[in-house]
């Protein structure tokens, strides 16, 4: 069964998306989805980023400040948490 609010053509960056009764903003798209669209002649736009919640503020902060473990930069890592590179996750765990 298809969902009302969900086709090719909302799924798109930059697009909104209304799954129960939230507003989801499409971001990005990986390689594999941006070909399908590319060879269906409808180019997706640029990824965007990710404005930074407050979790993500506060994580910055611990990490200026030197207070953030190397468990805690691996797991925000392991998370996928944008703006927490392999490269800052090294950093953490050589300390």
């Amino acid at each position: 069964m298809q969902h009302p609010a969900l086709s090719l053509d909302t799924l798109r960056v930059g697009g909104t998306v209304t799954l129960y009764g939230r507003k989801l903003r499409v971001v990005a798209c990986d390689e594999r989805t941006r070909r399908f669209y590319e060879d269906r002649g409808e180019p997706q736009s640029s990824n965007e980023m990710v404005p930074d919640d407050d979790f993500m503020k506060a994580t910055r902060k611990a990490a200026a400040s030197g207070s953030l473990t190397a468990l805690s930069a691996t797991r925000a890592l392991d998370r996928g948490y944008p703006g927490m590179s392999s490269d800052d996750a090294m950093d953490y765990r050589k300390k």
